[in-house]
């Protein structure tokens, strides 16, 4: 939808310049096609429902939406298409005075349109959601269009003007070439002359001056936007400079070899991707519930893919999924060592790691998705395996005390966990 409010705009301000008995086949069908589809447009917002802000409720009433509708926009959407009911007129009735006089009224009624903008602005934000697209961007992009789009406005705006005057007042043809039209009205907007070939008619002068006007707004409003744009870019990388500052220093206070300097940049690079955020600050500030959902969305296929929790319900793997524990491992470390007695499970969220035997012969690697060590989360088992982190890698802990917690209230559950986990231990 913003691509095509972007070509509607630019088709309208070209096709301005002509008049209606100059228009080539291809501008006319273009201009007949993009016609017809605000016509389709029209008759799907009349069963689109809508979200009512001040009730908190989404209308989804055919009757309520029509009203809503017809209200404004409606009359914007159908005012600004009102050219091609011209053309019949235009072939019944020939050329006159009158005839003429509606054409360009209709042609500058064209210019509600930009009414619509706020729709183009609304789907733009809206895909930059579905992308998930940086904001930064998004808003220069944003910017940017909405620059190109109000300068085709104008010209559209300028070029009916012009044509009116030029028509009703001082009854004479406007002597430049199109082309030289655009280049004309483009000098005025920024601020660069009076125009290609300035007149020296008190109306035309007029029209130039308020014109300026309009593009010096325009370019505070470009330069306000890539300022805005600028600081906010500036402002976190200079939080994030002064964090880097401090870890240094904090380093170079503690005398640590550059080994270990390098392991402590590689662990913040891994788990803050160069872009550094106070973790328990904002988790602190959202809801139980909303942590919760996150960390389900982030765990819930690994979790899934658990043998031991195929039996859970949805409501006790919520809970289990609650009961996680992010841990970030730098490569060669060691995560769990065979020996020891197990305590735990692990998730592996991004990374890779290597299983070896006690002799200290490589078995696997597991990578993204993986999981290891859920026999240790049921029996107080000793570990016959030692996992070492290959890559940067980012795990999720479960602890066994946690889950028996959380599994105590379902008896039954627990028992089908208990004795999968038997069978497990049986077979290896």
């Amino acid at each position: 939808m913003f691509a095509y409010y972007l070509s509607r705009f630019f088709l309208v301000s070209v096709v301005v310049s002509f008049r209606f008995e100059e228009l080539g086949i291809g501008l006319l069908s273009a201009r007949i096609g993009m016609d017809a589809l605000i016509y389709c447009d029209i008759i799907k917002n009349f069963f689109t429902g809508y979200f009512d802000s001040e009730k908190n409720v989404t209308v989804l009433k055919p009757r309520l939406i029509a009203i809503k509708y017809l209200k404004f926009y409606f009359w914007v959407d159908f005012i600004s298409t009102l050219t091609p009911l011209m053309y019949p007129f235009r072939m019944v009735y020939g050329k006159g005075t009158t005839i003429d006089l509606c054409c360009e009224v209709v042609r500058f009624l064209r210019s509600l349109m930009i009414i619509r903008v706020k729709r183009w602005s609304y789907t733009m934000e809206l895909f930059r959601q579905y992308m998930n697209l940086s904001s930064y961007l998004s808003k220069a992009a944003k910017s940017f269009l909405a620059y190109i789009i109000v300068m085709c406005w104008l010209y559209t705006v300028y070029m009916n003007v012009r044509n009116v005057m030029y028509d009703y007042v001082y009854h004479e043809q406007i002597k430049q070439v199109k082309l030289r039209r655009y280049f004309s009205i483009t000098l005025i907007l920024l601020l660069v002359s009076y125009g290609a070939d300035p007149s020296r008619k008190l109306l035309d002068a007029l029209v130039t001056i308020v014109f300026i006007a309009i593009g010096f707004c325009m370019q505070m409003y470009l330069y306000a936007q890539i300022l805005q744009v600028w600081k906010k870019l500036s402002n976190a990388q200079n939080k994030n400079d002064a964090l880097f500052r401090q870890f240094k220093e904090y380093m170079k206070y503690k005398g640590l070899p550059i080994h270990l300097r390098e392991r402590v940049f590689l662990f913040f690079s891994f788990k803050f991707q160069n872009e550094f955020y106070r973790e328990l600050h904002i988790n602190k500030m959202i809801s139980d519930n909303l942590r919760q959902e996150i960390l389900l969305h982030v765990t819930k296929v690994h979790i899934q893919r658990v043998e031991l929790f195929s039996s859970l319900p949805e409501d006790v793997l919520q809970k289990v999924v609650s009961r996680l524990k992010s841990e970030i491992f730098l490569p060669d470390e060691v995560i769990v060592e065979a020996g020891s007695t197990g305590s735990c499970m692990y998730f592996i969220q991004f990374g890779t790691v290597a299983v070896y035997t006690r002799a200290g012969r490589e078995i696997c690697h597991l990578q993204d998705g993986a999981h290891f060590g859920e026999i240790a989360l049921v029996f107080n088992e000793t570990r016959v395996a030692t996992v070492v982190a290959v890559t940067a890698c980012e795990l999720y802990k479960l602890k066994r005390i946690d889950f028996f917690e959380v599994i105590e209230n379902y008896p039954e559950q627990k028992q089908k966990v208990i004795e999968m986990a038997i069978q497990r231990l049986l077979i290896t």
